[in-house]
């Protein structure tokens, strides 16, 4: 997955919304990410699903955990046992920041993804950027 653009807050603004999306993916089942960022410069995070796991009518799941005062958001999607996994590029999910105090803060994600099949899916990841003015 890689995040949308980088953004900029005017301090007490807000929310801006950055999605998060994947692209050339094959048969993906289950996907865990965890998402890092200063919870100083932005915060009270909330989290919407995309559409992207659900894709061909499956009910997919989706658990998002979100810690604002640890600047920490882990996000947990998973098709049914019975369905092919999703496959090309879209959303994942949107997460709205609202702005905290002047400053910037990387939005760092990592995490892992499997096939139907149960074999890993190498991810590369990008790294997005928030600025409060």
């Amino acid at each position: 997955p890689s995040t949308g653009p980088n953004g900029s807050l005017l301090a007490g603004g807000g929310p801006h919304t950055m999605p998060i999306q994947i692209t050339g993916v094959a048969d993906l089942a289950t996907l865990s990410l965890t998402l890092t960022y200063d919870p100083a410069v932005v915060k009270d995070p909330s989290v919407t699903v995309g559409s992207f796991m659900g894709q061909g009518g499956v009910q997919s799941t989706f658990v998002p955990g979100i810690d604002s005062a640890g600047g920490r958001i882990d996000l947990a999607f998973a098709r049914p046992t019975s369905a092919t996994g999703a496959t090309g590029t879209g959303l994942l999910a949107a997460v709205a920041f609202r702005a905290g105090d002047i400053g910037s803060t990387d939005i760092r994600i990592s995490g892992v993804g499997t096939t139907s099949k149960g074999q890993s899916i190498p991810i590369e990841f990008s790294t997005g950027r928030l600025t409060v003015r």
